[in-house]
């Protein structure tokens, strides 16, 4: 009695537990439901687990055989443990989506915000995706560009057949690798754009070609810079000016062709070297002192001389600046001949403190040779002779023999003069048939001396057109400062003695004899 009542309890205890697991398998198939997005399905399924825990709790009171709660208990067991699974399945699959899904955001939050322009063409050429970099490249929105055919729509006129040819041969060869592609894009606005693009063909899992990927970087702003520094480059090579570049120690760093013809070295020779091995000695300290004005900022102008590939020495000057080139300070040193504007320059003060006529110091001249010889005199408590040669009678010369017969009396006085007083002394011609001498002295009488040189150099005779023609002197001589200390004055008081023939010094008659 006993043992029957054992074993009605444990088929009771079965058949509650397999209601159990029925029923906990009926809620889990309704959790399937958000995870499958099947609803009806799961719903069903759900009922029908519940009708059969129904069951099992109808069964424990109508005499259930052991066997039977058993197999309830281990069906039961299986059904919990198949729904458990499928739902593990679910959520598996529900993780690896949203995975994927994170993973697909992030290539296309990369792709989109890549440097480079991104575009996939089908095997006819048409815009299959895109990223962001090529919609800004195009200036047009995702959509405008999706489907349209990129040869056609934003390759460039001159490069379109180009191109196209080349990406068809992409499309119809069999072992194409991945090529580099240069040509410009057209956008929205018309602008064009030069673009390095990297073609990559698609294929499929028979390997058969399905279209291009297409990766580019715009070098419109490199190729603009390229095309600029080329233009510089040849600027600097064909200028006459002579380009240098140097670090702050003096190491040349760059020297274009005129350079080394005005340097008389070659590239090799020049590359590397001091700029200080091109200057001459004497010049070496002005010139480091210019490369520290420039150093500081400021512009600095320098000139020296140069021996030339043709071994001549030829006068310079540099314009020296400095720049910054790769975070470093260099010196810029633009050098020019000068050689003409020195000849022109000279042509100018000869112009300028020259007689024409005769090619001695004139006015202007004697005045600055003057200023200086009297402002010594008075340092040194010396004199200084102011000596007036008169050709008294130039006007009835001109009127006999005309005014070239004059104008050469007056070339033959000056080569005279020149011939009788020292290379230190200003020989100068004042005005008309008037000539001055300014001529160092210490004694007074050193002034009778040049009065008697001045006329005894001009008492040989005269020639004009084979005929001797007769010409008077007369001399007057003024001495700084015990005649006055203005050249003016002192030019007066010589005109003065010439003029009434009174002697400065020891009573010589100062007129000269008619020759």
């Amino acid at each position: 009695m006993v043992a029957v009542a054992g074993s009605t309890v444990a088929i009771q205890v079965m058949l509650y537990l397999a209601a159990l697991l029925q029923l906990s398998a009926a809620v889990i198939a309704l959790y399937l439901i958000p995870l499958s997005g099947r609803r009806v399905s799961w719903i069903l399924l759900s009922l029908g687990l519940a009708v059969q825990a129904g069951r099992r709790i109808y069964a424990v009171t109508h005499q259930a055989t052991m066997t039977e709660a058993a197999s309830a208990l281990a069906v039961s067991v299986l059904l919990l443990a198949g729904v458990y699974g499928i739902r593990l399945v679910f959520t598996s699959l529900k993780s690896t989506k949203r995975e994927l899904a994170q993973e697909r955001s992030r290539w296309a939050d990369f792709v989109d915000h890549a440097g480079a322009a991104i575009a996939v063409l089908d095997a006819s050429g048409h815009v299959e995706a895109l990223n962001d970099r090529t919609c800004t490249l195009l200036a047009v929105p995702r959509e405008d560009v999706l489907g349209r055919d990129w040869f056609d729509a934003f390759v460039s006129t001159e490069a379109r057949e180009r191109v196209f040819g080349r990406f068809t041969r992409m499309m119809d060869a069999s072992d194409t690798g991945d090529e580099y592609v240069e040509f410009s894009v057209v956008d929205a606005h018309g602008d064009s754009h030069r673009v390095v693009w990297h073609w990559r063909v698609l294929r499929d899992d028979e390997g058969v070609p399905t279209g291009v990927r297409c990766a580019g970087i715009d070098v419109s702003e490199e190729r603009r810079l390229e095309r600029e520094l080329e233009f510089h480059s040849q600027l600097l090579e064909h200028t006459s000016d002579a380009v240098l570049v140097y670090r702050r120690d003096g190491t040349i760093l760059y020297a274009n062709r005129a350079a080394h013809a005005y340097r008389g070295q070659g590239h090799a020779d020049l590359i590397g070297a001091n700029v200080r091995t091109l200057i001459p000695a004497p010049d070496i300290e002005t010139f480091s002192s210019h490369i520290q004005t420039a150093r500081e900022g400021a512009s600095a102008i320098f000139e020296t001389d140069s021996i030339g590939e043709d071994m001549e020495s030829r006068p310079m000057e540099s314009h020296i600046g400095a720049i910054t080139l790769d975070d470093e300070q260099v010196l810029v040193d633009v050098a020019r001949d000068i050689t003409e504007r020195r000849v022109s320059e000279a042509a100018i003060r000869r112009f300028a403190y020259t007689d024409a006529l005769t090619g001695l110091a004139n006015w202007g001249l004697l005045c600055d040779r003057a200023a200086n010889a009297f402002a010594r005199a008075r340092r040194q408590g010396g004199r200084e002779a102011v000596l007036l040669v008169d050709v008294a009678d130039l006007q009835d010369i001109s009127d006999a023999y005309g005014h070239e017969g004059g104008d050469q009396v007056l070339r033959h006085v000056a080569a005279r003069l020149v011939t009788q007083f020292r290379g230190e002394d200003t020989v100068s011609r004042v005005a008309g048939g008037q000539f001055a001498v300014l001529a160092q002295v210490q004694e007074i009488g050193e002034a009778h001396d040049l009065e008697v040189r001045a006329t005894n150099a001009l008492a040989e005779k005269v020639f004009v057109r084979d005929k001797r023609v007769p010409m008077r002197v007369v001399v007057g001589c003024a001495l700084f400062p015990d005649d006055g200390e203005a050249l003016e004055g002192l030019v007066a008081c010589a005109r003065e003695r010439a003029r009434t023939g009174v002697s400065n010094g020891n009573g010589h008659d100062a007129v000269g004899d008619s020759v």
